[in-house]
């Protein structure tokens, strides 16, 4: 049965196709057949240096032709995506391709997974572009990235990708929210559509919650839900813009504050160290927006056993847009069950939670890494774990001796790769 979301690590490596490396190493394939005529013996003999556009468009092309090898597995245990290179090309303008290594993930959404190729990152110098992974094609697609400009700055974790209601089945929006330097409440949202092919950019106004003095926001991540597009300050709440609107007479964004004493300042101290995603996150959960809080987590004198985990759902459809606790899981029980946990483990405080995409009451933790014993820091095995709130229990654990966060996040991606020669699923390990 396949699992309802997968834990996917971010990083995606690019590899060489296994089948072609191991014919070349077995000698059932020679150099010349796998460089197509051995076209690279030889440093490339230039008519004319290519110009920059063309050298884009032959990255484009090198890296659309790679083939994704989704690596499935049921959660706790950590799925992943790689691309398996094309073989050489005669062709040295599409080589250009090949100095690219990996790709990071920066959103998904169902079947939609959003990637930046390379070094590119929105707002930055770093020249590159966008992937699109399908995984009802199993196919890739590449965006160009958003012109750079020094006068704007990424707002963080900000990329979203969002079906395209409006259009064909299949088509996409991609989303960026940039910041403007000069003007603190001006900000320019960045919109890919699929159907037209092109970036859409408009200036817009953010609400003076977001702006110094009072905050300075930074999206910790963002998503979409219902023709609206959501970026998450995880310190403080969330801004919202909805799509479904027309742009004349109504407010670009609204401000919903996280659920009461939730919310953290820290324009005290800009250059604070805290990392939010170690105790809390958001999500949808099956089309309700969702927020788990490890609450004491910050008080450094507090027990591990009076720690305790909270759910809270967001009421879309109140105007108030109220906030109403869900659960409420005290750690010191969940870490009493000793069936996956080893009893130096139930000293340590679980963290970086992370929501299912579409089970309600279903949140993962990480136990383990690095402890304090002394004056040494000594490194343990992690272990994921996956629990239900409701009934506060472990369901399943896995073990890891590397650090497995902070590049972990949930996604149904793994739904639309069923019935695809492509898919297959592992049982996790209990």
């Amino acid at each position: 049965m396949a699992p309802a979301c997968v834990l996917v690590d971010r990083f995606v490596n690019f590899v060489d196709d296994p089948v072609l490396a191991t014919l070349t190493h077995l000698g059932l394939v020679g150099e010349e057949e796998e460089t197509d005529g051995g076209a690279w013996k030889e440093a490339p003999n230039w008519d004319e240096t290519p110009s920059w556009e063309a050298i884009t468009k032959g990255i484009a092309t090198y890296l659309q032709s790679m083939k994704p090898d989704p690596q499935v597995f049921a959660p706790p245990t950590v799925s992943s995506l790689s691309l398996v290179r094309p073989p050489l090309s005669s062709d040295p303008v599409l080589e250009f391709g090949r100095q690219l290594d990996s790709a990071f993930i920066a959103a998904a959404e169902n079947n939609l997974v959003a990637l930046y190729a390379g070094p590119y990152r929105p707002a930055s110098s770093s020249e590159g572009c966008y992937l699109v992974y399908d995984a009802c094609t199993n196919t890739v697609s590449t965006i160009p990235g958003i012109p750079y400009s020094a006068s704007y700055f990424s707002v963080g974790n900000g990329t979203i990708i969002m079906a395209d209601a409006h259009q064909d089945p299949g088509t996409f929006i991609l989303a960026e929210l940039l910041k403007l330097r000069s003007t603190p409440h001006q900000a320019k949202l960045c919109l890919w559509f699929q159907k037209a092919q092109s970036w859409v950019e408009k200036v817009v106004r953010l609400p003076t919650e977001v702006c110094p003095p009072k905050h300075m926001f930074d999206a910790h991540m963002a998503f979409s839900f219902d023709g609206k597009l959501f970026w998450v300050d995880l310190l403080h709440g969330l801004l919202i813009y909805d799509l479904k609107y027309p742009a004349d007479g109504h407010p670009d964004f609204c401000f919903v504050q996280l659920p009461c004493g939730h919310s953290i300042n820290t324009t005290s101290n800009p250059d604070h160290q805290l990392r939010p995603q170690e105790f809390r996150s958001m999500a949808c959960v099956a089309g309700t927006i969702k927020f788990v809080n490890i609450d004491g987590y910050l008080q450094a004198s507090k027990p591990v056993n009076q720690l305790t985990l909270t759910t809270w759902t967001l009421d879309m459809d109140d105007l108030s847009h109220r906030w109403t606790q869900e659960t409420k899981l005290c750690l010191g029980d969940l870490l009493a069950d000793e069936t996956f946990l080893s009893s130096d483990l139930t000293k340590m405080k679980p963290m970086y939670p992370v929501l299912s995409t579409q089970e309600h009451d279903v949140v993962y933790l990480v136990v383990g890494g690095v402890k304090a014993v002394g004056n040494h820091r000594v490194k343990r095995a992690q272990h994921l774990l996956s629990v239900n709130t409701r009934r506060s229990k472990v369901v399943s654990s896995t073990s890891y001796q590397e650090d497995i966060w902070p590049q972990l996040f949930a996604s149904d991606f793994n739904l639309y790769l069923q019935g695809s020669k492509h898919y297959q699923v592992i049982p996790a390990a209990s």
